[in-house]
């Protein structure tokens, strides 16, 4: 039994060390740059530039998330960065296209 106790502990250390290499990339992730997207297809840019864009905005309007990260992605690729690495900015553009909506309802 204790054979089988040491292959059984051995099972999860890969999965452990997944979890650590991620938590440890994670702080390059924080910020994008034109760099860091260069290498990807326009969609994929636009796919990934959207997934920070919304789970940014939805922390500052969780009703018009979907609505407002679209318009935002209309912005031109060097806006978007700055929005999506400056939560300041972001909140201004964001304050910009909720005035845009609340004059159209």
């Amino acid at each position: 039994t204790h054979g089988n106790y040491g292959r059984g502990f051995g099972g999860p250390r890969p999965q452990g060390q997944g979890n650590f290499n991620r938590q440890q990339q994670a702080p390059q992730q924080n910020i994008l740059t034109a760099a860091s997207l260069a290498d990807k297809t326009p969609e994929e840019q636009k796919n990934i530039l959207g997934e920070r864009l919304y789970n940014s905005v939805i922390k500052i309007d969780a009703e018009r998330a979907a609505k407002i990260t679209g318009m935002l992605l209309e912005l031109n690729p060097e806006e978007i960065l700055s929005a999506v690495n400056d939560f300041s900015q972001l909140s201004a553009k964001v304050a910009e296209a909720q005035h845009i909506l609340n004059q159209h309802s």
